[in-house]
């Protein structure tokens, strides 16, 4: 009888616990992962942002160099408008690739230089400089946007399965440690049911 009981009440505990390893995935480890889905997409809807309100100012830097008489407020609103969106651009590519994957040309920490490099050309009417670091920035507008589409589409799917496997440990272990522990109760019930 007391050996019974123990086989029963080992069942019930091992089923308890298998209860509660579904409980620690669920609350620490997939929702780390969820975590890291919801940053994630609001990286990219930034980046989508940026990318969007960057792209009227890339063509109308291009337009304007293409001009004979160049217009320097334009050219010069644009290549900072340009640089200031790829500096949080690349920030936040950066955050998931090493900046030699992002960008070729730029890294976010060459912006900062090169928007003070683009005041002191404005303070001496360099135009030319100011083209210079224009093309420069444009390139790198290129450059990244095909890079981050590809990087956005790897990193999702990588947080995205990571997330839905550790879901999936969660249902599994929950519903096995559910069937352990009725077992237990129903092995009990047996047991103590008298013939």
């Amino acid at each position: 009888m007391l050996k019974q009981y123990l086989s029963v009440l080992n069942l019930k505990n091992f089923g308890v616990i298998i209860i509660f390893c579904s409980w620690i995935t669920q609350n620490f480890i997939y929702a780390e992962y969820s975590a890291q889905k919801s940053e994630f997409i609001t990286d990219v809807s930034f980046i989508n942002n940026e990318m969007s309100v960057i792209t009227p100012w890339v063509i109308l830097f291009n337009k304007e160099r293409l001009n004979e008489e160049i217009q320097p407020e334009i050219i010069l609103n644009s290549a900072k408008r340009l640089l200031a969106s790829m500096g949080g651009i690349l920030q936040i590519a950066e955050k998931y690739h090493p900046p030699e994957l992002v960008s070729k040309t730029i890294t976010s920490d060459k912006v900062g230089i090169m928007l003070k490099d683009v005041a002191t050309a404005q303070k001496e009417k360099n135009i030319d400089e100011i083209l210079k670091i224009g093309m420069v920035a444009n390139i790198a507008f290129l450059e990244v946007d095909s890079i981050t589409r590809s990087i956005i589409q790897k990193e999702f799917k990588r947080i995205s399965d990571s997330e839905n496997y550790w879901k999936y440990v969660f249902l599994y272990l929950y519903i096995f440690g559910s069937i352990i522990v009725a077992l237990g109760y129903t092995r009990e019930r047996i047991a103590n049911k008298p013939l």
